[in-house]
């Protein structure tokens, strides 16, 4: 009304007034401004304590992740650095999916009498052929431990020597190789028996599968000697003179009170 008034004259009138119109319209913006910089602030804080939340989160799972990751590291290197660590952990693996399908062909038959009673033993006995041959991948590899762990540097050569007096004079490994070639056998009339019983697929599975275990721990174990054994010979073409073991550098010998080293030749 002061802007359009009929009184006004003066430039110095029309400069006020435009300057209050001016004013009028910044005032939506700068209370825009206001509320965008306060959402802001409460933003940074939402932002920090986000931070401060999943900061917190990501140690805890770095801290666990470690530790998880030391355990499977000691696991590791106890499995798949010492001999037979490969047969003992598909044994333990594949003799437990068996001991699982035995059980299930156990629980599931459904037939007559003599045949069920029939299935239910051939389930009982891989069951327990299951069972020993996982025992008996763990008790070859500490007997075969117990001949290497005490010295250091074992080579290949003396690891085969090992395995060889373990087949010769181990008891417990010749009852096992009598065991293995019975429990072998015994899979023939298991196959029978399942499957003329309903519900005892599994059973069946389970007979198959220790068929196929006990042909492939068989030649595993043959190429597994036959490997060490190439290893050993390749080391032993390669013993310095002077040097009382395959594969070791030659010993320090003590002349007059001083240890005089070994040349290699």
């Amino acid at each position: 009304a002061v802007c359009f008034s009929s009184d006004l004259q003066t430039p110095r009138s029309m400069f006020y007034c435009c300057k209050g119109l001016a004013e009028c319209c910044l005032l939506p913006c700068k209370a825009c401004g206001k509320g965008l910089a306060a959402c802001a602030q409460g933003c940074g804080g939402c932002a920090k304590c986000l931070d401060t939340v999943c900061g917190g989160c990501t140690t805890c799972l770095d801290k666990t992740c470690g530790c998880c990751g030391g355990g499977c590291s000691a696991v590791c290197s106890t499995l798949f650095t010492k001999p037979l660590s490969f047969y003992v952990l598909t044994t333990i693996l594949s003799n437990a999916v068996i001991l699982l399908l035995a059980i299930l062909g156990l629980s599931g038959a459904d037939c007559d009498d003599d045949d069920q009673s029939m299935a239910s033993l051939a389930g009982i006995m891989n069951i327990f052929i299951a069972l020993v041959h996982c025992l008996f991948a763990i008790y070859i590899q500490q007997r075969l431990l117990c001949g290497i762990q005490p010295e250091s540097g074992k080579t290949h050569a003396e690891t085969v020597k090992q395995a060889g007096n373990i087949c010769m004079y181990d008891v417990g490994f010749c009852l096992y190789l009598i065991f293995f070639v019975c429990a072998f056998g015994w899979q023939f009339p298991s196959f029978v028996w399942t499957l003329s019983c309903d519900g005892a697929v599994a059973g069946f599975v389970a007979a198959l599968f220790l068929v196929f275990y006990a042909i492939c721990a068989f030649f595993y174990m043959i190429l597994w000697y036959c490997g060490y054994a190439l290893c050993g010979a390749y080391e032993s073409t390669r013993v310095p003179q002077g040097s009382a073991h395959p594969g070791r550098p030659p010993q320090a010998q003590v002349i007059g009170g001083y240890q005089q080293p070994q040349r290699r030749a």
